[in-house]
Order: C-alpha cells, then sequence, then structure tokens
C-alpha cells in the first residue's frame, strides 16, 4: 500500500486510536452483596486485642464445601495466624462466619443485601446505615460503633464467548480476611475454584496475584470477607479478563409449569380446536 505524505498524520492517529481501543481500560466489578454481623466478644472477633497479628495465603481448601461456604485448611501457614475456634467450624470443615445457621451456636446473624462496586482500591465494607470510614470495624447497621463487626458475601457473574478463552489475572486485597472462588454457574463444588485467599488478622494486605485461563461459558465468583478487629474494614479486588462482572440475574418469579402440566394443556388446545372444525363443518 503506497502511502502519501499528506495522508500520513491521518494513519498515525488511526493507530494510536486502535492501539488505545486494544487495552482493556481499568473498569470496577459490581457483586450483589449478603451482610452478616458478629457481636463483638464473641470468639475469632476482637475488640482492638487479638492474640495474634498476622497473613495466611492458605487459610482455605480449593474448594467450596457442601454448604457453600470455604472449607478450613488445618495445614495452613502463617505466623501469628490462629485456627477458626471450634464454634465457627461445622463437621465438614466449613468456616461459617457467614452462615447465620450455625449447629454450634456461634453468633452470626443476616444484615441485609445490595451490590456493591469494587475495583483496585480499597472499599470501606460498613452496610448502608452503620458508621462511616476510620471508624473501627465494630458496627451495625444503625450505626453504633462496639456492637457487632461485619462478614459479607459477594457474589457475580462473567461470562467467555463461545469459541473463545480468557487468561484472567486476579488481585485481592483486605482488612481482614479474604477469600474469591470462580467456578461455573451452578457448579460450586468444582475442586480447584479458590483464586485468591487471604486469612488472618491484619492491616489492609494484597495477596499475590493468581492468573487462571477460562474457556467458553458462564462463570460465577463468590467472594467471602471477614473483618475480625476494629481497627478498619475494606476489600479491593482488581482483574484483566475481557469481561465485566455483574450480579447475577434474579431467579425467576412465580411456579414454572411441570411437563406434564404443559402436556395437558397442549391435549386441551387440541381438543378445543376439533371441537371448533366440527362446528364449522355443521
Amino acid at each position: 500500500m503506497k502511502i502519501s505524505v499528506r495522508n500520513a498524520p491521518i494513519l498515525v492517529a488511526a493507530l494510536v486510536l486502535g492501539l488505545f481501543a486494544a487495552v482493556k481500560p481499568a473498569a470496577a466489578d459490581t457483586f450483589s452483596i449478603q451482610y452478616f454481623e458478629v457481636p463483638t466478644g464473641s470468639p475469632d472477633f476482637y475488640n482492638g486485642n487479638p492474640p495474634g497479628l498476622g497473613v495466611s495465603y492458605n487459610y482455605v481448601m480449593n474448594y467450596l464445601g457442601p454448604d457453600g461456604l470455604p472449607v478450613f485448611n488445618p495445614s495452613f501457614t502463617g505466623s501469628g495466624v490462629f485456627a477458626p475456634a471450634s464454634e465457627y467450624l461445622n463437621s465438614a470443615g466449613e468456616i461459617l462466619y457467614w452462615s447465620p445457621t450455625n449447629p454450634n451456636g456461634g453468633q452470626i446473624s443476616a444484615d441485609g443485601t445490595g451490590t456493591i462496586t469494587l475495583s483496585s482500591s480499597p472499599v470501606t465494607m460498613f452496610p448502608p446505615g452503620s458508621s462511616g470510614p476510620g471508624t473501627g470495624g465494630a458496627n451495625n447497621g444503625t450505626g453504633n460503633d462496639g456492637t457487632d463487626f461485619e462478614t459479607s458475601i459477594l457474589t457475580g457473574e462473567f461470562t467467555v464467548p463461545a469459541a473463545s478463552s480468557d487468561t484472567v489475572t486476579f488481585d485481592i486485597g483486605a482488612d481482614d480476611m479474604a477469600f474469591a472462588y470462580v467456578f461455573p454457574v451452578g457448579d460450586p463444588t468444582d475442586p480447584d475454584s479458590l483464586v485468591e485467599s487471604l486469612g488472618g488478622i491484619h492491616g489492609d494486605t494484597v495477596t499475590p496475584s493468581t492468573t487462571v485461563t477460562y474457556g467458553p461459558g458462564t462463570y460465577e465468583i463468590e467472594i467471602f470477607y471477614a473483618d475480625r478487629d476494629t481497627t478498619n474494614s475494606d476489600l479491593s479486588f482488581s482483574d484483566d479478563g475481557s469481561f465485566t462482572i455483574a450480579p447475577p440475574p434474579p431467579p425467576p418469579t412465580g411456579p414454572v409449569p411441570e411437563p406434564s402440566t404443559f402436556m395437558l394443556l397442549g391435549t386441551g388446545l387440541l381438543g378445543a380446536a376439533g371441537a371448533m372444525r366440527r362446528r364449522l363443518a355443521r
């Protein structure tokens, strides 16, 4: 192709625009969120006097348990990090910081739902109506300090188009605990779904990056967050995938007819059509 001097600046500008268009801008991802609260004085949650401070990057197993909760890794490593109290472990080894139905008596209650947008910048993890940033982690839904700690589950979905794949690098940071899992929608038992893991009690800490390649399909991502001390309460998350994470679609409303109902409906319509033909033939 012959390029004239007169047209060269236009071509250069087009190439520059094309280069910027090929780079995915840093975009925030939006999740649905379930908030929970834990009273101060509960085991594993400390009002400024934790028994130890530290970080563990292998605090949970690589999969979710039968109740869809993180499974504690008894072989975890991390100086100053302690195992969950027995009140917050069930028979399958799942951590119950996000379960209002606790068979062991641990006090956890639901504290509302909503949506939240995350990026690589920390987001203060207080539910609507609670105290603002800088007031410490012990808050409840009415804004009274010193009453409850907050935990939460964030849920989103993303899709990789047919006949393609997406290699994604994940980063997560938190004060205190955060675990991120990605699995095909409807398959939470995926044995290797953990993509980021941050255990312990500590200041805002970012995990080492994790890179995963996903084939075509729709995937669910769940982030389990727990604030366990009063110094702060924040969470950050980023990915460089060519998708945007959004809250999952709401479940269908109203009863769905069973196949037998459809068959009866079809038989009735056919009978009505036959009766109409006979009436017109008279």
